[in-house]
């Protein structure tokens, strides 16, 4: 079996009123499946039950909000050493390509400042539902 990274979109949403702007959240989570097909549907599988939030403890600028889940960005086969290992310290588990208008635009989102970035898609994998 093979190891993939999951890159699982969700955000939230006030639970009344008006909002202005909507906070999106990427979590990775590590798969083990036979085919990236499988780790997608794994994937869709642990969104719906662990990320698609039925608590009412989320808030958003003090107001009660709701965590929905929308899907899978992408799916990245993780870089392994050997086909038969596990992911270990060092393991290269997902990338993401991106790109900036300037050298010191990388280097500020390096220093963890907000800057505005390109993303190119990589490792996207999609099903005929995948948008439900």
């Amino acid at each position: 079996m093979t190891w993939y990274a999951a890159h699982l979109i969700e955000y939230f949403r006030l639970r009344e009123g008006h909002q202005e702007k909507y906070p999106v959240w990427e979590s990775v989570i590590l798969i083990q499946a036979n085919s990236v097909g499988e780790a997608l549907d794994l994937a869709h599988q642990i969104g719906k039950e662990k990320y698609d939030a039925t608590d009412d403890t989320w808030h958003l600028d003090d107001q009660p909000a709701t965590k929905i889940f929308l899907g899978i960005r992408k799916i990245v086969e993780c870089d392994l050493d050997d086909a038969d290992s596990s992911p270990a310290l060092g393991t290269e588990i997902t990338y993401t390509k991106m790109e900036v208008n300037t050298e010191d635009e990388a280097r500020r989102m390096a220093h963890g400042e907000s800057v505005t970035v390109t993303m190119e898609e990589v490792g996207r994998a999609t099903r005929p539902d995948a948008n439900s």
